[in-house]
């Protein structure tokens, strides 16, 4: 029974070499407030910024040409953290603008497009991330519902500068710089910088976590109906899983990481 029981699991695992390779961890970064992650895309391997408050993918234009894209976009495939996507559409655009603070070459922009349906988990530090099929189930610190607007999502939360409170619905935005990014058009407070400064909000409050002193920015543009966008420097403070199927965010202790990355074939 032992042999016949060990064998039909050493079967099964060869039949499900793919998806558990898929449920894997991959190591990533988090540099100049941004989540960087290791791909290969239309034939380009290097480091992407894996972007949730992004609804479609990018390619650095300088390094399409590289790969002898000459189009404003371009249908290719995607190998992240395991998964391999059969076509995803990029955008070819000139990423200088949100890369140039990066100490390496960015190769693109991963955004939602590619996230769709999956379930994000991240570990800050040493950060590590997977891309799962379904959510484990866990003690969170926090667990919120989350909408997805123009293919990003959005969540409830409240941004104060000591004299005014800003309670409204914010971008997860793994991909942004600063802690909070406020719409143009509801930036008024006193402690919000001028467009272009960055300076720092008294705190931060979503689904009951206070943030501190979060760094704080005016968005260059409006956020087309969200009130704003909460960056890298705030989800990097704890373990971040955005599930994508059930449409919610979850937020856990990062000492629960040594623990979860073993139980779930971490390295």
């Amino acid at each position: 029974m032992r042999r016949r029981s060990v064998l039909a699991g050493l079967a099964a695992a060869a039949l499900a070499g793919p998806a558990a390779a898929a449920e894997g961890w991959t190591a990533c970064r988090i540099q100049d407030g941004a989540l960087i992650v290791p791909a290969k895309a239309a034939g380009l391997t290097g480091d992407f910024i894996l972007d949730t408050g992004t609804a479609q993918s990018v390619i650095d234009a300088t390094q399409a040409t590289l790969a002898g894209i000459e189009t404003d976009h371009a249908q290719a495939p995607l190998r992240v953290a395991g998964r391999s996507v059969p076509a995803v559409d990029f955008a070819v655009a000139a990423l200088d603008e949100r890369t140039r603070r990066q100490a390496t070459p960015i190769t693109g922009v991963l955004g939602e497009d590619v996230l769709a349906g999956l379930v994000l988990e991240v570990i800050p530090a040493p950060c590590r991330l997977r891309l799962a099929s379904r959510a484990e189930a866990f003690a969170p610190l926090a667990s919120l519902p989350i909408e997805v607007q123009d293919g990003v999502p959005i969540v409830s939360a409240s941004a104060s500068d000591g004299a005014v409170t800003l309670s409204g619905h914010f971008r997860v935005s793994t991909g942004a710089d600063v802690g909070v990014r406020l719409n143009p058009s509801l930036a008024h407070a006193d402690g919000v910088p001028a467009e272009g400064e960055v300076a720092t909000l008294r705190g931060l409050s979503l689904g009951g976590r206070l943030v501190e002193a979060p760094s704080a920015a005016v968005a260059a543009q409006d956020l087309a109906g969200a009130d704003g966008e909460i960056g890298e420097p705030v989800w990097s403070a704890w373990g971040l899983v955005l599930d994508l199927r059930r449409h919610r965010l979850v937020l856990f202790d990062p000492t629960q990481q040594k623990a979860r990355r073993i139980v779930s074939g971490g390295p």
